[in-house]
């Protein structure tokens, strides 16, 4: 059994308190000269996103994120525009950004307030001028690259991003051709999001839906994500005891969402898309984070995060979080704990040259509960929204190692080649109780079996890609290429079940089965590798063709059976896609992907079926607004999963691969800031999924009835700018489905749409420290958050009116 213990607690604890002070011992031991001769409001480091426009709204912004008093003569500052500024700034490096090329010079009146003079009347001596010019110029490149800079969400304060990685390169949202959408680092703090699923509510199109303590399945486009990429290294996910139960969020700059097949990111894979988690990264500026979130059902969490540099000049760097969660739920009995450090290492070789290490050790403790049952007549569970069907004894240990390392060389001309490596272990110990029976309408009694199941799963990675940039007839063309190889092993086994009956009304939570005896482990390995290529072609302005492939091997082996063995050899999965820009702001888009999914069902024969094939078509406008701190897109889809094994009619047991499955819709969002003061983002999807071909039975039904047809997602934050509510902000949130149903022979079980609410208010206590107050489902709507997983289990009711409380402090 794995369990966590007060010993490792206390090492997080230390070890951030280390880290910590060896980066206040670096930054006591080489102040900047502005240090010294500025007052200490003006060293306070803010996160900066301010767009281009008058220089007297850039100063007056910049001061009132600050806390300071600003005194300007208006007639110096008439007609000066100031430069966007985006990034982690000391107040004064902001300032002196907003004043360049102005021919203003910053200067602090004699009651402390900031103001500004002609440069020419500074008296700063020839010494401070000549400092002040330096600093000036080497900004753009040793504060703003290493403060936050590019695809990087954290401190941005923003609910968008100007740029995702999870394609290779960073690039803007309006130069790929997928819809894609992106989860910052504030929108995680703001909705109070801790692990996977929480961080899917919110974002367009996706659909959640729990599979234990813990568990949480993750739809798109009506299809499960099969896979997810961690540092764009995948990962196995999907359905199973393991699930993402560990999956922290807060050890994440940013969250990318991929709708669509990804073959060319990950080669076989499901058509929904796939999400990558971008972590948090060492920087060189010293900076000391904790979060304290308390809630209802007992939920206690603590985060603490230290980053700085390790040495004189920065190029070693270090970065370390720890976090405790603690929390009980509406559901009797049930809780969940969760222990997670997560320690990186980056150092500079050379200014171009940067290798990064580092781990990550989570372990979690649970009760487990497989949901409720439904009743053999077509009637969803009628039982109290806190009953707990299962057992004390149903106890659950889990532990995740992750370690990886990754070697960035930039090149000259802006090319760049990068090789990445990681192992990811995880696995399970626990006894399950579950039900397995309609709940009798009469007797009110259920079937729960009892039985001992462990897992252990490993996933290891390597990728290598190089790109290059190139110039023709004056126009900028890219070139990416690479290898991969994946390897997963691993499995689930457990015992022989006991059977107990359990009355629903008054349940006895003290069933307990006898000791068992449970074979070895799975051995089955499967290996998924390949060489890839892409192009960004520009033949005119306006037109970018993108052109790729991927040529990918799959095998999956069994020692303990052979005969199960199979491999499929260089398949080729291409990629096609076109973006033309409209102007300056919006740009129209068409791709074409291709599914490939390898299958294990095998036909009467033995063989096994081949793989699902087909495509997607997407196509969609895109747009960036206000600087560039505002996103939209609106695209539509359609994808035919092709080869989706069907039970053999004529031989139980075996499977026929004639199925095909077709989902098309469409999808808008905008996320960002529609004000200086107000971020929103907000999407809406429609999705029908049908089954074209397949059994008589099915063709024709929808594929996934239990997957909405309308989902439409809000969350929003206002802040108020003037007195007396400067620091006061206020947010809230919206989940909104279509009804949904399930069905087991003749038999179908519905929920009628519903919808969702949030509200919160928070206040910035002082620049250190902010306190927000948020209470989710508002109106205390009863419904379902997934219903019917199973006929017998997993359907679970979706959490009553509930209140978080946060504190965040940063130094």
């Amino acid at each position: 059994m794995f369990r966590s213990t007060p010993f490792f607690r206390r090492s997080v604890l230390a070890a951030s308190l280390a880290l910590a002070g060896a980066s206040a011992s670096q930054a006591q031991t080489s102040p900047s000269a502005a240090a010294r001769s500025t007052p200490a409001a003006m060293q306070s480091a803010l996160g900066i996103d301010i767009a281009s426009g008058p220089l007297a709204q850039t100063l007056n912004a910049i001061a009132t994120q600050a806390g300071l008093v600003a005194s300007m003569d208006p007639a110096l500052l008439a007609g000066r525009q100031a430069p966007a500024i985006s990034a982690r700034l000391t107040v004064e490096q902001a300032l002196q950004q907003a004043l360049r090329g102005s021919g203003l010079a910053l200067a602090i009146t004699a009651s402390g307030a900031i103001s500004v003079q002609p440069a020419a009347a500074s008296s700063a001596t020839p010494a401070d001028a000549a400092a002040e010019a330096a600093a000036a110029i080497s900004l753009p490149t040793t504060v703003v690259r290493d403060s936050y800079a590019g695809a990087t969400t954290e401190h941005s304060q923003s609910y968008t991003t100007r740029a995702v990685s999870i394609g290779k390169t960073e690039q803007a949202l309006r130069e790929i051709p997928q819809s894609i959408s992106v989860l910052t680092r504030q929108q995680i703090e703001d909705q109070n999001a801790t692990t996977l699923a929480d961080s899917m509510r919110y974002v367009t199109g996706m659909r959640t839906k729990p599979t234990g303590t813990g568990i949480v399945n993750i739809e798109a486009r009506g299809f499960l994500m099969g896979n997810y990429l961690i540092d764009g290294l995948p990962a196995k996910g999907g359905q199973g005891i393991w699930g993402n139960t560990l999956m922290d969020v807060g050890l994440y700059d940013r969250v990318e969402i991929w709708r669509g097949p990804t073959g060319l990111l990950e080669g076989a894979g499901e058509p929904s898309g796939t999400i990558n988690l971008v972590r948090k990264r060492a920087h060189a500026d010293f900076l000391v984070q904790s979060a304290t979130v308390l809630g209802s059902w007992g939920q206690r969490r603590q985060e603490l995060d230290v980053t700085g540099a390790l040495n004189a000049s920065g190029t070693l760097r270090g970065r370390l979080v720890g976090i405790y969660d603690d929390r009980d739920s509406f559901v009797d009995e049930v809780y969940l704990r969760r222990n997670t450090v997560y320690g990186t290492l980056e150092y500079d070789f050379s200014p171009s040259t940067t290798l990064s290490i580092g781990a990550t050790e989570q372990r979690g403790s649970s009760l487990s509960f497989a949901g409720l049952p439904l009743l053999a007549d077509g009637r969803n569970p009628d039982l109290d929204r806190s009953t707990f069907l299962g057992s004390i004894h149903g106890k659950k240990e889990d532990y995740a190692q992750r370690y990886f390392a990754e070697l960035e060389h930039q090149l000259d001309g802006g090319g760049k080649f990068k090789l990445s490596a990681n192992q990811f272990l995880r696995g399970t110990e626990f006894d399950r109780y579950w039900s397995n029976s309609y709940l009798n309408p009469v007797s009110r009694e259920v079937t729960i079996l009892g039985t001992h199941q462990k897992s252990r799963e490993r996933d290891r990675g390597v990728d290598a890609y190089l790109s290059l940039p190139m110039d023709w007839n004056g126009l900028e063309q890219t070139l990416i290429v690479g290898a991969n190889y994946q390897t997963y092993q691993g499995g689930q086994v457990q015992g022989s079940p006991t059977s107990f009956q359990q009355n629903a009304d008054q349940p006895d939570h003290v069933l307990l089965m006898p000791p068992q005896r449970i074979g070895t482990l799975p051995k089955t390995r499967v290996t998924n590798h390949g060489v890839y290529a892409h192009a960004r072609i520009k033949p005119v302005q306006p037109l970018t063709v993108l052109v790729g492939g991927r040529l990918a091997w799959w095998e999956t082996q069994d020692p303990e059976q052979p005969a199960n063995d199979q491999s499929i050899r260089a398949k080729f999965v291409p990629s096609l896609g076109l973006v033309y820009d409209l102007n300056t702001q919006l740009s129209v888009y068409a791709s074409a992907n291709k599914v490939f999914a390898p299958q294990t069902d095998t036909v009467v024969s033995g063989a096994f079926l081949p793989a699902r094939t087909g495509n997607q078509l997407e196509m969609g406008i895109k747009g960036e607004f206000m600087d560039k701190r505002l996103n939209a897109h609106l695209a539509v889809f359609r994808i035919q999963d092709e080869n989706r094994a069907v039970t053999d009619p004529l031989n139980e047991g075996f499977s026929l691969p004639s199925g095909v499955v077709c989902s098309q819709g469409f999808e808008a969002e905008v996320s960002g800031k529609l004000t200086p003061q107000w971020d929103m983002t907000a999407g809406y999807a429609y999705t029908d999924t049908r089954h074209v071909s397949g059994s008589v039975d099915t063709e024709g039904q929808p594929f996934n009835s239990s997957f909405p047809r309308h989902n439409f997602s809000l969350w929003t934050k206002y802040r108020f700018a003037a007195e007396p509510l400067r620091r006061l902000w206020i947010g809230g949130g919206m989940q909104a489905y279509s009804s949904n149903a399930t069905t087991y022979g003749n038999t179908t079980w519905r929920q009628g749409g519903y919808a969702v609410y949030a509200l919160q208010a928070g206040y910035e206590i002082n620049r250190h420290l902010q306190a927000t107050v948020t209470v989710n489902n508002l109106f205390d709507r009863t419904y379902f958050d997934r219903l019917a997983g199973g006929r017998y289990r997993q359907t679970y009711y979706g959490d009553p009116r509930n209140i978080t409380v946060a504190l965040r402090a940063a130094f």
